[in-house]
């Protein structure tokens, strides 16, 4: 892996994968994220499209820096806690957001 100097390890493998992708892939790759984003943000409970869609972005930013830091470490304790932490985090955050707003509960996805 190349170091980049000034740049944490993550950050450092994200920008070098998003380096070797072909225009395809990263075209595939915004439309999912996007498409991900939209989701989120239409099961939130917020004053307007903007607002949900930051919220959006930032709670799939979270949960995806969660899973890469989770993976990067070598600990699997400190791995389970990185994970642990943020999904109490948005919870949190989720709850304090749904009952502010007085918004409906989402039926959980079925298999």
């Amino acid at each position: 892996m190349v170091f980049c100097r000034g740049a944490c390890p993550p950050d450092c493998f994200t920008l070098f994968r998003s380096l070797q992708l072909k225009p395809i892939e990263r075209a595939l790759t915004s439309e999912q994220v996007r498409n991900d984003v939209e989701l989120i943000a239409a099961l939130l409970a917020a004053t307007d499209k903007r607002t949900a869609r930051s919220r959006a972005i930032v709670i799939f930013s979270a949960l995806v820096g969660a899973m890469s830091l989770a993976r990067a470490v070598s600990d699997e304790a400190f791995s389970r806690e990185i994970l642990k932490a943020v999904a109490e985090y948005l919870k949190k955050f989720a709850s304090k957001h749904q009952a502010s707003k007085g918004r409906r509960k989402v039926a959980p996805l079925s298999d």
